[in-house]
């Protein structure tokens, strides 16, 4: 394993024949480690498929090349872990496994009674799971305790514990079972372990599933429903499988800028070959899932597709931001969807969305925001953080930002009213800027005005670029509120 590192920083390259050459080299070792867990071999093939799909698309990820074998234990791990969670699994039908194979790791003889096979590979599979791995890793196949100690993350001394002690309770299993049927302790050695993937496919080579999943991107960003259907009956694998940037083949379909006519049909077939339809990109700091992106994009036909498949309407962790990005957005006809989805409603979003009677209701009698004003949701990856921590310090401006973007003037004056400071730079978003700037931003030009009338002060410069709405206006080309701004500077100042 000298050259793992190479090998590793080459494949990182993006070079086909390298991710190839670790495949070969670490297929076995995973196939006897998924084996061990899933007691399947039509299992363990799928899953390390799914794994070594998984360890192509997040390899650039690993910063240690020496650790990849330990790093793809812990992939292959979770799709065991995935798949026993999902699905309770029938007892390892080991008795399929009829051929025997030398492995030379330790003075034990081949077992040559076929009547005794069957008690053999009984016995492999009642193991616990840690001897059972072990045993089979080195037996089956074939490595030597050193690389199976590096595979499981654990030091030699442990490995070679655990397979002293296996080996013990199999040769003590055997003997027994041999001497209730000759009515005397028959002394056994085993001289390896059954070949538990006799008659299982050999699995595809990968540089096949990156073809695969590039004409996969491809078919869904085309809209050939058809194609796609192919490819995935051909490898079913692709249905959660991510490119390089953590993307599923949903979020490839619904965070691109044109909508797909197919969109809903390509939503069902993907969701019909077991895509997640909460699936959380990997590719943004806080992960985006698909009905996110298609309301950001205001693709109301799949958005409501996804809906309908299942999507969580406030989030897979129930955090409101799709309805908070719709917004964020200016997407009103994807925030209606959501609404009428059961999507749950928040002072900033009801203020976005115009709604003055919800913003009247998050106030008390004595002007304090009740607890149904909810909290700031983030409508961004990376959002700057609170100055302070107190829970409400903010809101009222927020909500402000978010009428300002969206060009609801009534909620903005019903803010203004209610204290919210009309200078103020809030955070929460992935810069600050005063609501006058935010509205320059969306050209929204009623609501420049509403905020102007409303004591907005156009001097003020934004922290990180230095620019004032109007230098905000004339850089992005937004002429109508560039000649309002230049307007009102020209104004004489009141006193």
């Amino acid at each position: 394993m000298d050259d793992l590192t190479e090998l590793v920083f080459r494949a990182q390259q993006g070079e086909l024949a390298a991710y190839a050459e670790l495949v070969q080299r670490f297929r076995r070792m995973a196939l006897a480690y998924a084996y061990a867990r899933l007691g399947d071999a039509q299992l363990a093939e799928d899953v390390v498929q799914e794994a070594f799909l998984q360890a192509y698309f997040d390899l650039p990820r690993l910063h240690a090349p020496l650790a990849f074998a330990t790093w793809l234990r812990r992939i292959v791990f979770k799709y065991c872990d995935r798949l026993t969670r999902r699905k309770h699994h029938p007892t390892v039908p080991l008795d399929e496994a009829n051929a025997i194979v030398n492995a030379q790791s330790e003075p034990l003889h081949l077992v040559e009674q076929g009547e005794l096979r069957s008690e053999l590979l009984a016995a492999i599979s009642a193991l616990p799971a840690r001897e059972r791995e072990s045993v089979l890793l080195c037996d089956l196949g074939g490595h030597s305790q050193r690389e199976v100690a590096a595979f499981l993350g654990v030091p030699l001394t442990t490995v070679r514990k655990r397979l002293q002690t296996a080996r013990a309770r199999l040769r003590r299993l055997l003997q027994s079972d041999a001497g209730a049927r000759s009515g005397t302790p028959t002394p056994l050695d085993i001289a390896s372990l059954a070949r538990a993937f006799q008659g299982v496919s050999r699995m595809e080579d990968e540089t096949g599933f990156v073809e695969a999943i590039t004409a996969a991107i491809t078919a869904v960003k085309g809209g050939d429903t058809n194609q796609l259907t192919t490819l995935l009956a051909a490898h079913p694998a692709l249905a959660h499988a991510r490119s390089p940037d953590g993307r599923s083949l949903l979020g490839h379909l619904t965070d691109y800028p044109a909508h797909v006519a197919t969109g809903p049909a390509l939503v069902q077939t993907l969701v019909a070959a077991g895509a997640s339809v909460d699936d959380l990109a990997l590719n943004t700091p806080q992960g985006e899932t698909p009905l996110q992106w298609a309301v950001s994009a205001n693709d109301v036909v799949v958005a409501a597709a996804l809906l309908t498949a299942g999507a969580a309407v406030d989030g897979p962790r129930g955090d409101g931001r799709p309805l908070a990005q719709a917004l964020f957005y200016g997407q009103r006809a994807a925030a209606e969807l959501l609404l009428q989805h059961g999507a749950r409603l928040t002072l900033a979003c009801a203020a976005g969305l115009g709604r003055v009677d919800y913003v009247e209701q998050c106030f008390d009698s004595e002007g304090q925001l009740l607890p149904d004003a909810g909290q700031h949701v983030p409508p961004v990856n990376q959002p700057i953080a609170p100055a302070d921590a107190a829970p409400y310090s903010e809101l009222l401006e927020q909500a402000l930002v978010f009428a300002a973007i969206n060009g609801q003037v009534a909620a903005i004056d019903a803010l203004v009213r209610r204290g919210a400071a009309v200078d103020r730079l809030p955070s929460g978003f992935d810069i600050r800027l005063t609501p006058l700037h935010w509205a320059v931003v969306r050209d929204q030009l009623a609501a420049a005005a509403a905020l102007l009338a409303d004591g907005a002060d156009p001097r003020i410069k934004d922290p990180q670029y230095q620019a004032t709405a109007l230098g905000w206006a004339e850089y992005h080309g937004r002429e109508a509120i560039a000649a309002l701004l230049r307007r009102r500077k020209q104004e004489p100042e009141e006193h």
